[in-house]
């Protein structure tokens, strides 16, 4: 039996190393996705590449939300300590000093461009944390008067400046000149964000309420007694001490945008890749048993049991499947030193990951590449089981099976279900609903397509009749292929079903951004948009001088965050309730834009029919820090695709908000 199955492999070598190298290529993905997300996992449970580490303070106190829900995410804020938690704190018996980080946004301003961007931040700090951390100066001193700050030294080194010199920093009050008068041993390079360190007191005045409070013991005070009496006397707080210290503080979303993201997105492109690879797989063993049928009628005619036969198909795909798998080790391990690079190129990757590719990941791969194989060729082998002996004595090739009346029925329901996914999308333009229906009808269709695809092969050969008449080499290959449309099918879906999903893969980002643009663009009332720096925004005064000046009527901002009711994360925009009317077309379905104040919500009429929320109802949603907001209903709105579900008033949120 081994000995047949391996000459079979020998004899179909060619054929077959397409179908060993795709999935070798799925399965290498998968290896490296997991290697990726479990280097990522470990570098956060060490402590390394942490933004702070917090050595200093044996002890480290920060807020505990009510709901963590979507702390965690990419767009999560950390919960603030409220004023009289703070003093709490102060005076628990054991603590002999306390000091306290409230971060805001910072940027250094140069004459060509402000030092920052979507993917590296930079912070306001206390220069408090300076010394919690703690850094060292390389150069000059510590800020020790208002107007006075200390850089790191990559923000330093791009601007140009050493100590004693002025430049100029945008926070969300503007954009103040200052004296630099030191600079911190702390580079950019390592993918730290940037640093703009304060004294404590201005620090404190522009940033708020806290979001961690470092405390040190009394003279003789035992650390973790204190630990426990701060965590008896002073509730929903966290107390962190040891390592746990380092998660204390994270204002940058590098770490979790690569936690959230990169693994999502490595599984579903190695998802795809073996989708793709199975339909390969099963199209090239179809045509394979289809050539093969006298070989198999020989061995039933020798007394070959149909099991025996399937047995054959199935060790093919197996010896497939081993080849693969010892390729995918190889490819895995590739791929992830490759995509850590492109990672760490794009800036996502924290400091200190280092791709590592272990056993678990190396065996999921083995299991997928095993499996695939062997899914993918049941079918064919349940084919070759059933091939009569009476066809080995037929000397003329056999005529081309009938179409599966299943296939087709079921290929025209599928493709029914595109034409109405698309129906749904047409009549749904401009909404979310219209994107998620017309990307799911492309990918229905190109399932449609592979069950049709004898179908459409018999089709276009007819077309193609009248052109291949004139020669006698196209009209036999015509003939040819007419005369087994299956088989010409076996070999064009594969190729199909991989063009098709390249191409869903290649348009669907472009056509989405384009889409969206467009139907916020038709929202979008306002005449002229100012804009700062990519990725870095406006200060708050921004929309206040412009409604100054001369000929503007009105004039607002917005500030985007995400908030939760019982349900999914809603994209939400802070705005000034008095200027939504003049800045959006948005019609009122419910309520009125008059009744749009400081204490009310306006939301999608979608999301509040989800959540039973009617207009003069208190809405309870979870803000990105955990904390809860109550508003009353005001407005109830249909806004359109890439339009956020909620507005709310800035002052309601914004002050817990970092940037």
């Amino acid at each position: 039996m081994i000995r047949l199955v391996l000459r079979g492999v020998a004899d179909r070598a060619r054929p077959l190393v397409l179908s060993v190298l795709t999935v070798a290529l799925g399965a290498g993905l998968a290896v490296a996705a997991l290697s990726l997300q479990g280097s990522a996992d470990r570098v956060a449970a060490e402590g390394a590449g942490v933004p702070w580490r917090l050595s200093e303070p044996p002890i480290v106190v920060v807020a505990a939300p009510e709901d963590a829900g979507l702390t965690a995410t990419p767009s999560g804020e950390p919960a603030r300590l409220p004023p009289a938690t703070v003093e709490a704190l102060a005076g628990v018996p054991g603590v002999a000093e306390m000091e306290v980080e409230a971060p805001f946004p910072a940027y250094v301003v140069t004459d060509e461009r402000t030092l920052g961007s979507q993917t590296q931040r930079s912070w306001g700090h206390s220069w408090a944390l300076a010394e919690a951390e703690p850094l060292t100066l390389a150069q000059g001193s510590p800020p020790g008067a208002q107007g006075e700050v200390a850089l790191d030294a990559g923000t330093a080194a791009d601007a140009g400046v050493a100590p004693g010199d002025r430049t100029r920093v945008l926070t969300p009050e503007g954009t103040a000149t200052v004296l630099v008068t030191g600079i911190v041993d702390r580079d950019t390079a390592d993918g730290h964000d940037r640093s703009v360190f304060f004294t404590p007191d201005e620090a404190a005045a522009r940033g708020g309420d806290p979001v961690l409070a470092a405390v040190w013991p009394r003279e003789g005070t035992d650390p973790s007694r204190l630990a426990e009496a701060i965590r008896q006397e002073v509730p929903q707080v966290r107390v962190l001490t040891g390592a746990e210290r380092s998660e204390a503080f994270a204002p940058g979303r590098t770490g979790r945008e690569l936690a959230s993201g990169m693994g999502r997105f490595l599984g579903t492109v190695s998802g795809l890749v073996l989708a793709v690879a199975a339909v390969m797989v099963a199209g090239l063993l179809t045509t394979t048993v289809r050539n093969r049928v006298r070989e198999f009628a020989l061995l039933r005619l020798a007394g070959a049991a149909p099991g025996l036969v399937r047995r054959l198909v199935l060790g093919e795909a197996l010896v497939l499947g081993a080849v693969a798998a010892v390729l995918s080790w190889a490819a895995g391990a590739l791929l992830a030193v490759l995509l850590a690079r492109f990672f760490e190129a794009m800036g996502v990757l924290p400091p200190g990951f280092e791709p590592e590719v272990g056993l678990p990941a190396l065996a999921a791969g083995t299991v997928l590449a095993l499996v695939v194989p062997l899914l993918a060729s049941w079918a064919p082998a349940r084919a070759a089981g059933r091939t009569a002996p009476v066809e080995a004595m037929r000397t003329a090739q056999v005529a081309s099976a009938p179409l599966s009346r299943v296939r087709v029925a079921f290929g025209g329901v599928v493709l029914g279900g595109a034409v109405a996914l698309l129906v749904v999308a047409w009549a749904a333009a401009g909404s979310r609903g219209a994107v998620v229906a017309a990307l799911a009808a492309s990918m229905v269709l190109v399932l449609a397509a592979a069950l049709l695809a004898p179908v459409l092969v018999r089709g276009v050969l007819r077309l193609a009749g009248p052109l291949t008449s004139r020669g006698s080499v196209p009209f036999l290959v015509h003939r040819e292929a007419y005369a087994d449309t299956r088989r010409v099918a076996g070999v064009m879906t594969p190729l199909m079903v991989t063009t098709a999903v390249a191409c869903v893969l290649l348009f669907q980002g472009p056509t989405t951004s384009e889409a969206r643009m467009h139907s916020y663009g038709e929202r979008l009332a306002a005449d002229l948009v100012v804009s700062g720096a990519v990725g870095v925004g406006l200060p708050e005064s921004a929309a206040q001088t412009a409604a100054g000046v001369p000929g503007v009527s009105a004039a607002g901002g917005f500030r985007q965050t995400v908030t939760a009711g019982t349900g999914a994360a809603l994209t939400t925009y802070l705005v000034d309730p008095g200027t939504v009317a003049d800045l959006y077309r948005i019609d009122a379905e419910q309520g009125a834009w008059e009744a749009f104040d400081a204490g009310g919500v306006a939301l999608d009429a979608g999301t509040a029919g989800q959540e039973g929320w009617r207009v003069g109802d208190t809405a309870t949603l979870s803000g990105p820090d955990g904390q809860p907001i109550r508003a009353r209903v005001a407005v109830l709105y249909e806004a359109g695709l890439d339009f956020p579900e909620v507005l709310l008033p800035r002052q309601v949120l914004a002050p817990r908000m970092l940037d």
